[in-house]
């Protein structure tokens, strides 16, 4: 049956609603802060404040394409505003928000073997404009994510698992700075990063676990290859404690500056 759910706080009031099509189900889900009204009202009462408003949206659809066969769709949207009226011509604005869209489709192969296929695109951005005694400001920041991947799990026992996948993602990096109406940085670049692994976690005895993994990745900028090595053990000591120990490698390529 359809089923909804509306709850209200001092400063957002939020609305969900989920019920039956096909065969699964949906949800949506959506958020909207009422804060921008009360604001204006102390403004008006001659008080500096901001004006601030924020809303997103959560939505999603499951269905079961048969006995081995599962889909699964995502999306999410979200933008927050701020603005900052000072006197002497000095104003801020800044928008900033994220958008996600995710398609999943799960297969079983047989009893013991399932796979996944994942389509992911994500979207980061970020508007800053600002005029300081007449003198203009901006920023300008989005960073685009698209990647497939796919994923295969093997059971071989109730204590061996084994996991393997591939995926590869497409990046967009866009910035640009100015000022007084005079560039100073523009950045655009679409990087790609392709990456495998493989993983095996072994149930030892009831008490002790190990996980080993290899992962490899490539990363286009710099055509930098790396291959990270990791691993842990860990052995529960009756009747509260549990020792683990473990290490590994890893390489990270996208970093905030």
């Amino acid at each position: 049956r359809i089923a909804g759910k509306r709850a209200s706080s001092l400063i957002s009031t939020q609305l969900a609603l989920e019920g039956p099509v096909g065969s699964g189900s949906w949800m949506f889900s959506g958020r909207r802060t009422y804060l921008d009204p009360l604001l204006a009202a102390v403004r008006s009462a001659g008080t500096d404040v901001p004006d601030y408003y924020f809303y997103d949206f959560n939505g999603k659809i499951n269905q079961s394409l048969g006995a081995a066969d599962a889909l699964l769709i995502s999306a999410y949207l979200g933008q927050d505003d701020l603005n900052f009226d000072l006197e002497d011509d000095t104003f801020f604005n800044i928008r900033w928000g994220n958008t996600t869209l995710t398609g999943q489709w799960t297969h079983i192969l047989s009893p013991a073997v399932f796979a996944r296929v994942t389509a992911a695109y994500s979207k980061y951005n970020s508007e800053t404009s600002a005029t300081i005694f007449h003198t203009p400001i901006s920023f300008n920041n989005s960073i685009g994510d698209l990647t497939l991947k796919g994923d295969v799990d093997y059971f071989a026992s109730s204590s061996h698992n084994v996991s393997a996948g591939l995926a590869l993602t497409q990046y967009d990096f866009n910035f640009d700075q100015s000022f007084n109406s005079q560039d100073q940085i523009d950045l655009d670049e679409t990087p790609r990063l392709v990456t495998s692994h493989v993983q095996d976690d072994w149930q030892l005895d009831v008490l002790t676990q190990v996980r080993l993994g290899l992962r490899t990745t490539f990363f286009s900028e710099g055509q930098r290859w790396n291959v990270m090595p990791r691993y842990s053990v860990s052995r529960t000591v009756p009747p509260k404690v549990r020792l683990k120990v473990g290490g590994g490698t890893d390489r990270r390529y996208v970093q905030q500056v």
